[in-house]
C-alpha cells in the first residue's frame, strides 16, 4: 500500500511553492500536506497521487480554460472542483470549458467582485 498525503498543493511560481510550505510548517500541517513547483498538470506527481475527491484552482479564467482537460482528468468520480480567479464577464467561458469535460456546476457566487464556480463529477 502507498502512503499519500492528504494534500498535493502546487504553484507554478517558486517563491510561492516556499511560502506555501512555509505555511504549512507554521500551522503544524507539513505531515499532511505536499507543497510542489509544477507548471500544469503533465507532472507526472498530479496522477500518481490522483484521482482527488477536491481540487481547488485560483488562476484566471484563460488559464483554467487551458488546464480543463488536464485538471477534469484527475477529479475522482463524485468529486468536486471549485474554480475561483474568475471575473463575471468571464464565467460562463469557464462553465462552458469545464460542463464539456463532465463536470456540472453545482455553485455560482461572487464575492467582492470575484466569482468562484463549485462543480462536480456525477459518480
Amino acid at each position: 500500500l502507498r502512503h499519500r498525503l492528504p494534500v498535493l498543493a502546487s504553484d507554478i511560481d517558486a517563491v510561492s511553492v516556499e511560502a506555501a510550505r512555509a505555511n504549512a510548517a507554521l500551522n503544524r500541517a507539513r505531515a499532511f500536506v505536499e507543497v510542489i513547483h509544477a507548471a500544469g498538470l503533465k507532472d507526472g506527481r498530479f496522477r500518481r497521487a490522483g484521482p482527488f475527491d477536491l481540487v481547488l484552482a485560483n488562476i484566471l479564467p484563460r488559464p483554467l480554460v487551458g488546464l480543463s482537460t488536464d485538471l477534469c482528468a484527475l477529479v475522482a468520480p463524485g468529486g468536486t472542483v471549485v474554480l475561483s480567479g474568475i471575473i463575471p464577464p468571464h464565467a460562463n467561458l469557464v462553465i462552458s470549458a469545464y460542463r464539456s469535460r463532465g463536470l456540472r456546476l453545482v455553485r455560482h457566487e461572487t464575492i467582492e467582485g470575484w466569482v468562484t464556480l463549485t462543480m462536480a463529477r456525477g459518480r
